[in-house]
């Protein structure tokens, strides 16, 4: 699985899935400091999963029309 992990996403659960063999890109690393409308732009461009402890990322996906999806 492809995964776009943001900065509060732990290092450890970013290694984990590394380890798992899964395609993850830890933002801290990568583009720290990016805002949530461009990452979350990113995820859908790259087509990840994004990974994120914000609660608000519903809300701009709400905002932009994005279809709704669920992990299980």
């Amino acid at each position: 699985m492809r995964f776009l992990a943001k900065e509060n996403f732990p290092l450890d659960a970013v290694e984990a899935l590394h380890q798992h063999k899964h395609d993850v890109v830890w933002i801290r690393t990568e583009s720290s400091g990016i805002s949530d409308p461009e990452l979350l732009s990113r995820a859908i461009a790259e087509d990840r999963i994004l990974l994120t402890f914000d609660q608000d990322f519903g809300e701009l996906a709400f905002r932009r029309k994005l279809p709704a999806t669920t992990c299980n």
